[in-house]
C-alpha cells in the first residue's frame, strides 16, 4: 500500500506528534509511506527510516489546488491526516483516497474518534484516538526525532569545548515571545543557584531569549542561545540530566 501522513505545522505539534508518525510507520512498515508538511518542518524527518518526506507551501489558494493535485497524482492507498484543520479537510476530501482517518467524526473521514474534540485532553492523547479508530496501537510519549551523524559530531564538539563530555548537565529555557511575557515564570535565576551546587546550568534559546540569557548566564552557567537548530537541541537535551523550561 502506499500511505500519506498530513502534518503541516506549528513547531510544537510537529514534535508532539512525531512518535505518532513513527507508530504509523511501524504499523506499515511493508508499505510505502510519505508524510506532506510545511517547507519549514521537512528538516525535522531527515532522518526517519521508511519515510519519504513532501515539503509544500500551504499558503494561498495556488498552493492548496498545488497540493491536492500532487495527493491525488501519488494514488495514495490511505491518509492519516493529524493535522485535521480546514485545510487539510480540503485536501482528504478532493484526495481520491479510499481510507481518511483524521480527528473530527464527519466527512471526509471514514475513521474517527467517537466524540468531537473541543480540546478536553492533550492533544497527543487525541492523535492516539486517531490512531486507535484505524486500528493503529497507541503511540508512546516520547518525542522521536533522531539526529542524523554531523548533528552528532557537532554536539559532542561544542561538550568537549566546553568541559562538559563526563559532567553532568542541565538545559534551562527562561524565555518566551516577546508577545507572551506572562509565561517567563520569574524564579528561574532562585532555581539557577540551587541547581548550579551540583551541576552545570545551560541556557538555551533563540533571539527573543537573547539579552535574558546573556543576563542569568552573567551569574551562573552557560549562555548558549542561537547555538543549536532543533535537532542539534533534542541530541543535546538526551544527554542532559532534565530541562526547566516555560511555556514556549
Amino acid at each position: 500500500m502506499k500511505i500519506l501522513i498530513i502534518k503541516l505545522g506549528a513547531l510544537g505539534d510537529i514534535i508532539i506528534s512525531t512518535s505518532v508518525i513513527k507508530q504509523i510507520i511501524d504499523q506499515h512498515e511493508n508499505d510505502q509511506v510519505h508524510l506532506l508538511t510545511t517547507p519549514e518542518f521537512g528538516f525535522l524527518f531527515s532522518d526517519f527510516d521508511k519515510l519519504e518526506t513532501t515539503s509544500l507551501s500551504r499558503k494561498g489558494f495556488i498552493n492548496t489546488i498545488k497540493t491536492i493535485l500532487w495527493i491525488r497524482k501519488q494514488h495514495f492507498d490511505r491518509i492519516y491526516d493529524l493535522q485535521s484543520n480546514d485545510r487539510s479537510t480540503i485536501y482528504c476530501a478532493l484526495s481520491g483516497v479510499p481510507f481518511r482517518a483524521g480527528n473530527h467524526p464527519r466527512f471526509p473521514y471514514h475513521a474517527y474518534p467517537e466524540k468531537t474534540y473541543i480540546g478536553e485532553c492533550h492533544s497527543f492523547d487525541r492523535l492516539n484516538l486517531i490512531l486507535e479508530s484505524a486500528n493503529i496501537g497507541r503511540a508512546k510519549p516520547l518525542p522521536h526525532l533522531p539526529a542524523p551523524e554531523n548533528v552528532k559530531v557537532e554536539i559532542n564538539n561544542w561538550l568537549g569545548t566546553h568541559g562538559l563530555e563526563k559532567r553532568s548537565f542541565a538545559l534551562l529555557h527562561a524565555g518566551s515571545s516577546p508577545l507572551h511575557l506572562n509565561k517567563r515564570w520569574p524564579y528561574f535565576s532562585e532555581l539557577a543557584k540551587t541547581l548550579s551546587e551540583n551541576i552545570t546550568l545551560i541556557w538555551i534559546g533563540a533571539n527573543d531569549d537573547k539579552a535574558l540569557n546573556q543576563q542569568l548566564s552573567k551569574q551562573i552557567g552557560i549562555d548558549a542561545t542561537n547555538n543549536f537548530t532543533i535537532l542539534a537541541l533534542a541530541e543535546l537535551g538526551r544527554r542532559a540530566k532534565f530541562a526547566v523550561t516555560n511555556d514556549s
